[in-house]
């Protein structure tokens, strides 16, 4: 039914071969749809097209999620909105990935939306390093089609700092919506019954 590697020192020399042979097809675990996985959808920071830039945004030589991020100072209104084409209707847990620096913002201003227009505020701080890379913002829920998830902007940004954009990520969340990609009550029974039917001896 599938396996999993919990200790890998020793199979490093064979991972090409693993990789071309035993796992060179695609699989998905069983009891699931095969499609399990596949509900989520990343825009990076150059994505123009999805994630939309207003303002003065500069590159910078930290490099973020893929290639360089970029950030905006405090001269003028800035903020990047990105995009979404949400592959099915359900709760999505929404990320942003964070570039941390000393000179950036500490009360980094996030909006979220979910599909009826509500408005969740998220502040963030920029200069923790323990901040850096994916930072979930919100669950929130949305339906199926392209449609604006969270924006960040340059707002509370004091003097002499800066605010970081880069990739935004969804994901599914399966826990708050379990009929999207949870197994049906009639395999939950197999499930039971096949592999969980045993006694101790």
């Amino acid at each position: 039914k599938g396996n999993s590697i919990w200790y890998y020192v020793d199979l490093l020399p064979y991972f090409s071969s693993l990789r071309n042979s035993v796992y060179s097809n695609k699989t998905h675990p069983p009891y699931s749809p095969e499609d399990w996985r596949e509900y989520y959808q990343i825009i990076t920071i150059h994505d123009t097209a999805n994630a939309v830039r207003f303002g003065n945004w500069i590159n910078s030589n930290i490099f973020g999620y893929s290639g360089q991020s970029i950030y905006a100072g405090i001269q003028d209104s800035a903020s990047v909105t990105y995009y979404f084409d949400v592959p099915a209707d359900g709760f999505y847990e929404v990320y942003a990935f964070q570039v941390t620096a000393v000179n950036r913002n500490e009360e980094a201003a996030y909006k979220v939306f979910d599909s009826n227009g509500n408005e969740t505020n998220v502040i963030v701080n920029q200069k923790n390093i323990n901040n850096r890379r994916w930072y979930k913002l919100a669950d929130v829920n949305l339906k199926k089609g392209k449609q604006k998830v969270f924006v960040v902007t340059n707002e509370n940004l004091p003097t002499n700092s800066f605010v970081s954009a880069d990739a935004g990520f969804i994901k599914l969340n399966r826990f708050l919506s379990p009929d999207v990609v949870g197994v049906s009550d009639k395999n939950r029974d197999e499930i039971n019954e096949k592999d969980f039917n045993f006694k101790l001896r």
